[in-house]
Parts: structure tokens; sequence; C-alpha cells
């Protein structure tokens, strides 16, 4: 599996410019790699600031980002992980990883778990409650968010079940 891993310089409070930045990185991955997927950052849509993020820049129940690149996803042929983005939904806001298949399907919805509380992230998001397991091309994978990579029994529970 070609995996493509978009770095961007985010601009703080401007979701519109961030969108638009991404859906071009997007787009440049796509064609000059052709991988099966592209992956963007964690809080792309408004930056990593934790203690500094407006509630009202998040993305609304993902609704942007699920318009967005599922249909990238399906113009492109590529399966897209939209990274996470500030989004506020059931009365929180939540750092929230989206999967898109080729055919524009969002397969999976994660909420990070573990919030990195050294940057005040525990006190900006609501904390998620469960996995995220999916199947991009035939092959069994799950997605995590960035400090969630330091524990262990979380991966481990992610892969017991027969992730590839």
């Amino acid at each position: 599996m070609r995996i493509c891993c978009a770095q961007m310089d985010m601009l703080p409070g401007e979701p519109d410019a961030n969108f638009a930045h991404a859906a071009e990185l997007v787009r440049r991955a796509a064609k000059a790699h052709n991988p099966d997927v592209i992956l963007l950052p964690e809080t792309w849509n408004t930056g990593f600031a934790p203690g500094k993020l407006d509630a009202f820049l998040a993305d609304e129940d993902g609704a942007r980002t699920k318009e967005t690149f599922s249909a990238l996803a399906r113009e492109l042929n590529v399966n897209i992980l939209a990274g996470s983005v500030a989004n506020r939904k059931n009365g929180g806001l939540y750092n929230t990883a989206l999967v898109f298949s080729r055919k524009g399907e969002l397969l999976a919805e994660y909420d990070k778990t573990h919030l990195f509380s050294p940057m005040g992230e525990d006190a900006a998001f609501e904390k998620g409650g469960s996995l995220a397991c999916f199947t991009l091309d035939g092959v069994r994978c799950a997605v995590i968010v960035c400090y969630d990579l330091r524990f262990p029994e979380l991966i481990r529970t992610l892969a017991l079940p027969g992730l590839d």
C-alpha cells in the first residue's frame, strides 16, 4: 500500500485557507505519486493550539470535512485519512479523524482518546470513547491520533481482532 503523508503549515484560526491548502496538497499528492492513501496532519483545519482554539472555527459535526474529502476521494480515486480536525459535535469539541474510501464513503470516524495535557488539549477537547477499525483496499486498518501512540494497550486492543 502506497501512502502519502501531506505536511502543511496551518494558519491558526483560518479554516477557509487551511481547507483550500489541504485540498491542494491532496490533489498534488494524488497526481505526483498515485498513492493508495493520502494522510493529512492533526487538526489541520484550525492548527494545533488547544488553549487558543475558538470553538466556532471548528467543523460542525465534520460536515465540511466530509463534503470536501468525500468528493476528493471519489474524484481522485484515492483513500483519504483526513488527518484529524477540530470538530464541534454533541455539545462538545473533539479532535476527530475521518477516513474516506476511494468511492467517497465515510469508513471511520475516530475521536482522539488520549489528550495531551501538557499542551492543554484535555481542557479544550472532549475525549473520545470508541475505537475505529475499517478496511482499505482489502487491508484491515485502524486509526489513532498522535499521543494515542504512547498507550500500547490501545494499540494492542486494536491489533488483536486481526488488523493487517
